[in-house]
């Protein structure tokens, strides 16, 4: 038994053994075939990744230039205004100088004036009080002038008269007596 036993075993080792190459081969064959397809695959996928990076590498391209080109419309534009605003503020400040110019030509003349207009007043107000003064001496003037001729002189004469009067009538009515 045992030899036929020894030849069964080997025969199973054989079978066993050609059942484990053609296993192998198919799984070599199918391992094969599948790291082809795998191999696709990955050629396929690396045609995709490829094709997607160079679109986006297009994209990026594109949206840098659009870019650049904004930068320098920006910069042109920037430029242009820190022209025209170097160019107001010079004129700006002519302008302050011309009227900064002006100003002092104008406190000058108003100085001047003011200085006139100051002596001129105090020559009206000097003249003012000489006509107040001699106004003040003809007021005087005229009340002693009135007094001695105009209706009051009348009425003191007639006063004076009575007084005389009543006096001498008096101081004989009593030395009568």
């Amino acid at each position: 038994m045992s030899s036929r036993f020894n030849a069964g075993a080997q025969i199973s080792s054989i079978i066993l053994l050609i059942f484990g190459l053609v296993v192998g081969g198919l799984l070599l064959q199918d391992n094969k075939v599948q790291t082809q397809k795998n191999s696709e695959t990955v050629q396929l996928l690396d045609a995709k990744i490829s094709k997607r990076v160079d679109d986006l590498d297009a994209r990026v391209s594109k949206f840098i230039e659009k870019w650049q080109a904004r930068l320098n419309v920006s910069n042109t534009v920037n430029n242009a205004t820190l022209t025209k605003q170097a160019q107001i503020l010079e004129k700006q400040l002519t302008n302050e100088q011309h009227i900064l110019g002006n100003l002092t030509a104008h406190r000058h003349v108003a100085n001047y004036t003011r200085d006139q207009i100051l002596a001129l007043q105090n020559t009206t107000i000097q003249n003012q009080k000489l006509l107040l003064e001699q106004e003040k001496q003809l007021l005087d003037l005229q009340n002693k002038t009135n007094t001695l001729t105009g209706d009051e002189y009348a009425k003191l004469a007639d006063i004076r008269v009575n007084n005389i009067v009543n006096w001498i009538l008096g101081n004989l009515t009593n030395s009568t007596r």
